[in-house]
């Protein structure tokens, strides 16, 4: 069973107040025993140091023993071990986060966070590149703590994971740590009253094993250097719920009564929104449509149908854009108004119920009548190229 979510009032930053994100407002609890920046060889002298391969070169270091213990800002505890995170981005070995553990004895469970940790910021990174700002503004430290109840929780640059011993499935782990890591970095709507306020914790669970499984599936992480799960265990999850949502939408495409919701059922209709918006627009969409949201003006943030206009003023601005489609049903939004489509390999094959489709040579030409979300089905998948005329 996962342990559900300490619930609490909080501010996202990346949908209310990006401009404080920038400049790492929340200040930094490490010591320069973990420099921001280093090579290799200066962690060597810190302490024991792991090389691995995520989708970006990871280094961990695992602070010697007989230095200063250190405290958690909720002062939960001292924490005898403790472990910074390097990530190379850009040429440059950056400290990303500092995992925390109550001592030695839970060494090998910190190491595997460090490791999941350190995977989600560089499939982030692959995905949003430099648009988040909240990625590269601060470290973040994760807590491992033996107290309190099961469960997991965020609160500005600190991750906090309660009750070590508590027994969890490796699926679990992996859901908790990213859930948290969802309400840090992702955008998300707010307001719902199950199973918590905010969106973006759920958004993360399902959108970072999903990216996991597809960085697997292209072998751009080794089966050795995967904490917790194996790839089949990622793979049953992105069944029964990602890849379930997608296709849900697919099918039926946005239900704006359910999104004014605040129920269970809301949620998930957001959360399938955007896992198909990333997917079929890409992942720096979801960056982009942030400057559509209607002014927020207060710490809730926006609200699920605020997410499913904004995609909608999004792509009716765009003059070119790009889809990736699966072979059979798709689910795209467009403007009223006249397209070319064309495809990298050969000519489109596209059916749109409502559309007037005739074909210029290698490329279509579709005439839309109607605004609205389009059922596309495709004969071949890939990517197709849009431009409006």
């Amino acid at each position: 069973m996962f342990h559900s979510h300490k619930i609490f009032i909080r501010i996202n930053l990346f949908v209310v107040f990006p401009a404080l994100s920038a400049i790492g407002c929340f200040g930094d609890t490490r010591t320069d025993r973990f420099p921001l920046i280093a090579t290799q060889s200066e962690l060597s002298k810190i302490g024991v140091v792991t090389a691995f391969q995520s989708t970006h070169q990871v280094i961990l270091v695992e602070e010697d023993e007989g230095v200063d213990d250190q405290r958690d800002t909720r002062n939960t505890g001292l924490f005898k071990w403790n472990c910074g995170v390097y990530i190379m981005d850009h040429n440059v070995l950056a400290r990303r986060f500092v995992v925390h553990a109550p001592d030695k004895a839970a060494a090998l469970t910190g190491q595997r966070v460090a490791k999941w940790m350190s995977h989600l910021w560089s499939i982030s990174e692959d995905h949003f590149g430099t648009a988040p700002t909240r990625l590269r503004s601060t470290t973040i430290d994760v807590w491992l703590t033996r107290s309190g109840d099961p469960g997991g929780e965020q609160n500005r640059s600190n991750i906090y994971i309660y009750n070590l011993g508590t027994d969890r499935t490796p699926i679990e782990w992996t859901r908790e740590l990213s859930h948290e890591y969802g309400h840090y970095l992702l955008p998300g709507a707010s307001g719902y009253t199950d199973p918590e306020n905010w969106s973006n914790g759920i958004l993360g669970e399902r959108m970072f094993l999903l990216w996991m499984q597809q960085a697997l599936s292209a072998r751009k992480i080794a089966l050795e250097d995967l904490p917790f799960v194996t790839p089949k265990e990622i793979a049953e999850y992105c069944m029964l719920q990602p890849k379930a949502l997608i296709d849900r939408f697919a099918a039926s495409g946005p239900d704006k009564i359910v999104l004014l919701g605040t129920d269970k059922s809301a949620m998930n209709a957001f959360t399938a929104l955007i896992l198909a918006i990333d997917q079929v627009y890409g992942s720096k969409t979801l960056t982009e449509i942030l400057e559509y949201l209607p002014p927020i003006t207060n710490a809730q943030g926006a609200r699920g149908k605020d997410f499913l206009e904004a995609i909608q003023r999004w792509q009716t601005s765009q003059f070119a854009f790009v889809t990736n489609v699966v072979v059979g049903i798709n689910r795209i939004y467009l403007a009223k108004g006249e397209y070319s489509v064309a495809s990298e390999k050969a000519s489109p094959e596209i059916k749109i119920p409502d559309a007037v489709i005739t074909r210029e040579g290698d490329e279509l030409h579709l005439k839309i009548k109607v605004d609205g979300w389009k059922t596309l089905t495709a004969a071949r998948a890939g990517q197709l190229r849009w431009r409006k005329l």
